[in-house]
């Protein structure tokens, strides 16, 4: 495929994603509004635990090998169908085991109601592994508009389950319910968005060729579990579930701009990164290029998040939850780091080096793993803080480890992230200033204070951007041309800087 069609087909992807992106982030919000107010912060965090043991079952549902078939540059009938067999006998597996771990779970805990939430959450793995190999397929194929169909669907199937049932008063079990309706939903939009069957038993000789890619992409996975779940298993042993509730929905903001910008981005870019693995120079300009557009979009929405947090924790989940903004203050830098850092992976295994992110991963894990349980003495504040500390510590290491695969110095990255950072810094303390101000003249609505607070952080940000060009704006140009959005186009030119004197026009990924 040429660079001119990649391109177009990656802007596409891009402007579907995006789609599916902001679409799963309202109904997530409008969501979360309604379920804080009728389930309790005990149930959160039964749930919570719950998630931590399944989560770590859920690394092993595909062994890798969903990523491996986007990441090849070849993949044949026998080797789809072992990969599909494969999924179905580990979602068995899964499901049984789920099943019966729910019991030491709960002793470890101290939590019986765990075991039969444990082993609804089991027929999640059932569900998903069915539809694994048509993810893959979309993905490898770019066919990222109908990928953007089934993750709306079954978000949307999802949203309105848990809704109906926390209404109805369920508690506990429309967190439950509602996250198995959305993997049945997303699962079954999947088979008829891609329809594929399997025309042939498992091949051992065709698992074999991706076995090392896999392999080590597992072995990453669940050190990164740890590194990522070490904080809830913590809490939710020695806290308790109340506290792990107030935790868990702390994290769940603070994840938002990762699990909706970065990894659906970075799943339009993977299979893109794996068609130039080869061409270092052109892969630098490309992964670049996708960071700041992620930065662009989660700098500002951290930062500002920090100024607008009391407001937006009593607007949005209410008072009953006003304990987890100090908690967003902790974590909301957190965010805005791990929102680019976590795009390292993609270079990772675009460049089949999984084997170096296994490693990294065990380093990494071995400086997280202690710092929270130091911080354990100052409960979830101390936790959260220690998860910061260790955040920093880790932040060179972190980009300058994957970045030697594409022959990228550290500091050429951080300065394309400046002016992006300063505009969302000044934002966030515009946006701050003006809540100290309404406050002092006596509006202490939350919604207003929410609202007005919003309006004025996107106008300023939005002139900031304008008044310092970065050049992420001139990608996003770009972008939007090959996508066909040319009135979007049109409007961003006015305020993106010219293009370099006989420059040739570039998409985001040349």
């Amino acid at each position: 495929m040429s660079s001119v069609n990649l391109g177009k087909e990656v802007a596409s992807g891009a402007a579907w994603t995006a789609v599916s992106m902001a679409g799963r982030q309202v109904m997530s919000i409008v969501a979360l509004a309604v379920l804080a107010r009728y389930v309790p912060p005990s149930a959160y965090g039964l749930m919570g635990m719950a998630q931590a043991v399944s989560n770590f079952l859920l690394l092993f549902r595909d062994m890798g090998t969903a990523s491996a078939l986007v990441q090849r540059r070849t993949v044949d009938e026998p080797l789809l169908a072992s990969v599909f067999w494969l999924n179905v006998a580990l979602g068995v597996i899964l499901t049984g085991a789920t099943a019966v771990v729910a019991y030491p779970a709960s002793w470890f805990f101290r939590e019986p109601q765990l075991v039969p939430v444990m082993q609804v959450v089991a027929f999640t793995f059932l569900a998903s592994a069915l539809s694994m190999v048509h993810g893959a397929l979309l993905s490898r194929e770019l066919r990222f508009r109908r990928l953007a169909v089934t993750e709306l669907g079954g978000a949307l199937v999802g949203q309105v389950c848990a809704v109906s049932l926390a209404v109805s008063g369920f508690g506990v079990w429309s967190l439950v319910f509602g996250n198995l309706a959305a993997m049945v939903g997303t699962s079954t939009l999947l088979w008829i968005m891609r329809p594929w069957m399997p025309r042939s038993a498992a091949s051992v000789e065709s698992m074999r060729s991706i076995a090392s890619y896999s392999l080590n992409l597992l072995g990453f996975s669940i050190v990164n579990y740890f590194s990522r779940n070490i904080d809830s298993l913590v809490v939710g042993r020695f806290l308790g579930r109340a506290s792990l509730g107030y935790y868990q929905m702390a994290y769940t903001i603070m994840m938002y701009p990762i699990q909706n910008v970065t990894q659906v981005l970075g799943r339009v870019m993977l299979p893109t990164f794996s068609r130039m693995q080869d061409d270092n120079e052109r892969f630098r300009r490309a992964y670049l290029r996708v960071a700041t557009v992620i930065a662009l979009i989660t700098f500002p929405m951290m930062l500002g998040l920090m100024a607008v947090v009391e407001p937006f924790v009593l607007t949005v989940v209410g008072d009953q939850w006003r304990p987890i903004a100090p908690l967003l203050l902790i974590l909301c830098p957190i965010g805005l780091i791990q929102s680019v850092q976590s795009s390292v992976g993609y270079i990772y295994t675009a460049k089949g080096r999984t084997d170096w992110m296994f490693w990294w991963s065990l380093a990494a894990v071995a400086v997280v793993g202690p710092a929270f349980l130091l911080g354990l003495p100052w409960g979830i504040y101390g936790v959260a803080g220690a998860y910061a500390v260790a955040t920093v510590l880790l932040v060179y290491p972190g980009f300058a480890v994957p970045f030697r695969l594409i022959d990228f110095r550290f500091r050429d990255f951080l300065a394309a992230f400046r002016t992006i950072f300063f505009c969302s810094a000044t934002m966030a303390a515009g946006v701050a200033g003006a809540e100290l101000l309404l406050r002092r003249f006596g509006l202490e609505r939350p919604i207003l204070q929410l609202a007005l607070g919003l309006g004025a952080g996107l106008v300023l940000y939005a002139g900031l951007l304008a008044w310092r060009r970065p050049a992420v704006l001139r990608h996003l140009v770009e972008l939007m041309r090959d996508s066909g959005r040319e009135r979007v186009a049109d409007l961003l030119e006015k305020v993106a800087p010219p293009l370099e004197p006989d420059a040739a026009r570039e998409t985001i990924v040349n």
